[in-house]
């Protein structure tokens, strides 16, 4: 078994261990698909929360992975994580990366193992209503997912995944999740010029989203939108002068 920080250490590199291939020369996410990435996680967590418990990150991981095979398997380009075999069954480090930023950003806080979107994450998800709606394809698959799993246990939904049948095309289609080798790629993200449909994003959204999710920023905008309700406007000379 190769220990985590090996793994983690090695991620720069094609290796081959006990013959099994990694494919660790990962094409990253763009800044677009990071920001996408985020706010399908936001959702998935609020979702999960509505159909049972969204209790700690191995369990939102195994809800994130089945949407995203799922969205896979029609060409549908939403979540952008790769995820290789580990220990619990499928792990993607760019998740576990958001996650913590999440966190850190106070999107989402835990408690007594319980993940749950913090009145800041909650106006995030409020503010992208309307690109939710324009991409409601991607919402309602984790709908699906959330309805069918979120109310069970993690021991139940792990042992859902170790039995699921890989349908994505690659060296281990149609194996059960658990007969894959540890550590083998096992689902990488949708190249969009194999996508039949991807998340729609524009360029203004892209502002907005990145807006939303940058805490000073956002803080600054709150502030100039106080002081312009409270008539505190300068000219750029008074600025100048430093009033």
């Amino acid at each position: 078994m190769l220990p985590q920080t090996l793994y983690l250490d090695l991620l720069l590199y094609n290796i081959v261990i006990d013959g099994v291939r990694m494919n660790l020369m990962l094409e990253g996410r763009t800044f677009e698909e990071e920001l996408v990435d985020k706010l399908l996680l936001l959702y998935l967590i609020e979702k999960a929360n509505c159909n049972g418990l969204a209790e700690g990150i191995t369990k939102i991981t195994k809800l994130s992975f089945l949407s995203e095979h799922t969205m896979i398997l029609k060409k549908n380009k939403g979540f952008n994580y790769n995820y290789f075999r580990y220990e619990q069954g499928p792990y993607s480090k760019e998740l576990a990366d958001d996650f913590k930023k999440l966190l850190k950003e106070e999107m989402i806080a835990q408690r007594d193992h319980y993940t749950f979107l913090t009145p800041r994450g909650k106006e995030i998800l409020d503010g992208s209503s309307e690109l939710l709606e324009i991409n409601q394809s991607f919402a309602d698959e984790i709908d699906e997912v959330c309805k069918k799993y979120a109310p069970h246990t993690l021991t139940s939904i792990k042992k859902d995944v170790y039995g699921l049948v890989l349908g994505i095309e690659g060296p281990y289609k149609n194996f059960k999740i658990k007969n894959i080798p540890q550590c083998a790629d096992i689902l990488v993200k949708l190249d969009v010029r194999n996508a039949v449909k991807e998340f729609k994003l524009s360029i203004d959204w892209c502002e907005t989203l990145e807006l939303l999710m940058d805490n000073d920023s956002m803080i600054s905008f709150e502030k100039s939108m106080e002081d312009t309700k409270k008539g505190r406007i300068y000219s750029y000379e008074q600025l100048a002068r430093g009033i």
